[in-house]
């Protein structure tokens, strides 16, 4: 995503992700980082010829899949990707109840904020 929009979600802020969406012209539903970075990996992904394996997706995304040992804030999750269509997805599922119960919070506080329509 960083190659071909500039934004690396990692390391990037809610009104940057608005910003580049607003700048490409695509719409987008919601208003929340998580809708807005699927927004925007969703146009990535249709640039995307493969077939090819895409792995390591930011937790944000991924709330129930096992964080990667060597980075927290991704995860073991993959998806095939061919023209541009995912045809497959796959993860590790998270199972340490510490951390479903932080990220279900996460999950809560995005849910009561809601998201509205565009």
């Amino acid at each position: 995503m960083k190659k071909e929009t500039g934004i690396d979600v990692l390391d990037t802020t809610y009104k940057e992700v608005e910003n580049k969406l607003e700048k490409l012209g695509i719409a987008y539903d919601g208003n929340t980082m998580e809708r807005l970075i699927d927004t925007l990996w969703k146009y990535c992904r249709r640039k995307i010829s493969g077939p090819v394996f895409l792995i390591g997706h930011p937790k944000l995304v991924s709330p129930l899949s096992k964080s990667m040992p060597d980075n927290k804030e991704l995860t073991e999750r993959f998806q095939v990707v061919i023209a541009g269509a995912e045809v497959g997805n796959g993860f590790s599922e998270l199972n340490d109840p510490i951390d479903q119960a932080e990220r279900f919070a996460t999950q809560q506080e995005l849910l009561k904020a809601g998201t509205k329509k565009r």
